[in-house]
């Protein structure tokens, strides 16, 4: 994670909180004070992932404790999409 400094630069990295799945190839989607990650791939092998984890993005930059939620319907990586009000395209 690295946080902004307000100047257009970002800060040093710092470590955070760690998802469930290591992932890669994942989508990432910052919406309403959380973080998602849609699907992606737990390794270098060809496994695909269908799982979705959220954390929330505290106050200080820093992020919270992942869970699960609703999985997608079919495995996915190296996929694109946003947010639309409350809607993840």
């Amino acid at each position: 994670m690295r946080r902004s400094t307000g100047n257009g630069t970002v800060g040093t990295w710092q470590t955070t909180s760690s998802m469930a799945i290591g992932r890669e190839d994942f989508l990432g989607v910052a919406y309403n004070g959380y973080l998602y990650a849609f699907g992606g791939t737990p390794d270098v092998d060809v496994t695909q992932l269908s799982s979705v984890e959220y954390a929330p993005i505290n106050v200080n930059g820093t992020v919270g404790t992942w869970r699960t939620t609703v999985s997608m319907d079919v495995d996915r990586e190296s996929h694109g999409g946003v947010s639309i009000t409350e809607l993840f395209m």
